[in-house]
């Protein structure tokens, strides 16, 4: 679970105390509404779950899309908001790109990826291939291939000496 859950009524409670004259009723009603589009599966344009507590009162979007990087155990929830997955994807289609435009990383399914958003596990940053020009092409491809997985695990791992 990347997300430190809170409940509505400590959230509202946190608010509260940070602006004072908040309308509360409004804060509660925002934060329900956010909290049932999210369980009515509504995706943000990338594909991503919609992140509660950043689409309260706002368009519905991830995380990941609102703030250009991925969540962490610090990071507030509503509780009730089950992670349920993180992918890359931009919410671009190949099919909708112009030939001339088309590089970079796509899924099976066309969509544009964005490897520069997904989590990079700690491993990573104590291999010798971490940051290289060629072999961190297929590092990054493989982090995407196993977002969602139980343990992050490289059969290619080699210790930076």
């Amino acid at each position: 679970m990347p997300f430190k859950s809170i409940s509505i009524d400590a959230y509202i409670t946190q608010q509260k105390q940070l602006h004072p004259t908040i309308d509360t009723l409004q804060l509660k009603k925002d934060v329900e509404t956010a909290l049932n589009d999210f369980h009515a599966d509504k995706k943000c344009s990338c594909g991503n779950d919609i992140w509660v507590l950043g689409s309260v009162g706002k368009e519905r979007t991830c995380f990941s899309c609102m703030l250009g990087t991925t969540p962490t155990t610090n990071d507030l929830e509503i509780e009730g908001a089950e992670y349920k997955g993180f992918n890359c994807r931009t919410g671009r289609h190949m099919d909708d790109a112009p030939l001339e435009e088309l590089s970079g990383y796509f899924d099976d399914d066309g969509f544009e990826l964005n490897p520069d958003i997904a989590p990079k596990p700690t491993l990573c940053s104590g291999c010798i291939h971490d940051g290289h020009p060629f072999r961190g092409i297929v590092c990054k491809l493989f982090r995407m291939g196993q977002i969602g997985g139980e343990e992050f695990q490289c059969c290619d791992f080699q210790a930076d000496k």
